[in-house]
């Protein structure tokens, strides 16, 4: 009888070992790990861990378990520890960023000043003595009234008070800034033909200088440099003897007295 010889049985499915999987992700994890705390690089990094994280979930299959669980523990630790570092970086950058822009930016708004009331002619009271100022606040013009004398004595040779007129003599200090053109404004503000007279019938007139004191040598001189001071008296002709004296700096804006 013949014997016959059958093919040995196939051997068992040898498992796959996924050597290289293990060991890409233990050196990506330690990358991703050492990585993280390096500014900029960490992005890199960050990129590793979740290529780690990859590789260590295909070793898992393999035979190198424990290896590609350290490769996947370390990549997680060097994704979690580089985006949380990135994210504390990236609100200091923004503290940073708001503190130089507010050191050169430019300076915040100063306060407004409250309003100085006025009259129903737009104009704002003052007493004697009190500051007028016009211009910029740092190089403005102040001049003030201190006193308004009416109907003094005439000077001997000056030319007789007509009937129903009046002579007032204003009594005036000044004070200039740095500005020209605002120290220019001076003659044109202090001066007899701008000032206007409002008398208790209600009717505003113009002022007309006067020579009541033609022998005077204290006259207001508005002819003045940057940062001077200097006093003296204004006259001009009115036909009251009781009223406002308004000083006006434009159409719609100016000072009054009272006399």
């Amino acid at each position: 009888m013949t014997e016959v010889h059958l093919p040995p049985p196939p051997a068992p499915p040898r498992r796959r070992q996924f050597h290289g999987a293990a060991i890409t992700a233990l050196v990506l994890g330690i990358v991703a790990l050492c990585g993280s705390p390096l500014p900029i690089l960490n992005n890199a990094t960050i990129i590793a861990g979740f290529i780690g994280v990859v590789f260590a979930a295909i070793g898992l299959f393999g035979a190198r378990k424990v290896m590609s669980g350290f490769g996947l523990a370390l990549s997680i630790a060097g994704i979690a520890i580089g985006l949380a570092l990135q994210a504390q970086w990236s609100r200091e950058l923004g503290d940073l960023s708001d503190g130089l822009n507010r050191a050169l930016g430019p300076p915040p708004p100063s306060p407004e000043k409250p309003a100085v009331p006025t009259n129903e002619r737009g104009n704002i009271l003052k007493e004697l003595g009190a500051e007028a100022a016009f211009g910029e606040p740092g190089s403005e013009v102040r001049f003030a009234i201190d006193k308004i004398e009416v109907d003094p004595k005439c000077d001997q040779y000056a030319p007789k008070r007509e009937p129903g007129r009046h002579t007032l003599v204003l009594h005036i200090r000044v004070a200039t800034g740095d500005d020209a053109g605002t120290n220019e404004r001076l003659g044109g503000v202090v001066n007899p033909f701008s000032i206007k007279l409002l008398g208790e019938d209600g009717l505003t007139v113009s002022a007309s200088p006067s020579m009541c004191l033609s022998e005077s040598g204290s006259r207001l001189s508005t002819d003045l440099g940057p940062n001077q001071r200097t006093q003296g008296v204004l006259e001009i002709e009115a036909p009251m003897a009781h009223g406002t004296l308004i000083v006006p700096l434009s159409s719609d804006k100016g000072w009054e007295w009272k006399f």
